[in-house]
């Protein structure tokens, strides 16, 4: 069920004032985003729930191939990503 929502995601951390850190997730594909915090609230701790959802048409990947977290954050507060 939980497959269906999502293609691809990533969570990283975006530097808040208040809390030092929030939990962003960053999605490929548009979804409900109601649905999703529901499966996701069944699955983890509150704790670790997701504060800020995004999306994109695509990810960034480094000449290794790989996501950098720190260059999402940057992109998040350049306003690359639109929020669900």
């Amino acid at each position: 069920m939980a497959k269906d929502l999502c293609e691809d995601c990533i969570a990283f951390g975006v530097f808040d004032e208040r809390y030092s850190q929030k939990i962003a997730l960053l999605l490929l594909k548009p979804i409900e985003k109601e649905k999703l915090i529901k499966i996701l609230a069944q699955r983890l701790p509150k704790y670790k729930l997701p504060q800020i959802y995004l999306e994109t048409p695509t990810l960034n990947f480094t000449k290794n191939q790989k996501i950098s977290r720190k260059e999402l954050e940057k992109e998040y507060f350049r306003g690359v990503y639109h929020e669900l």
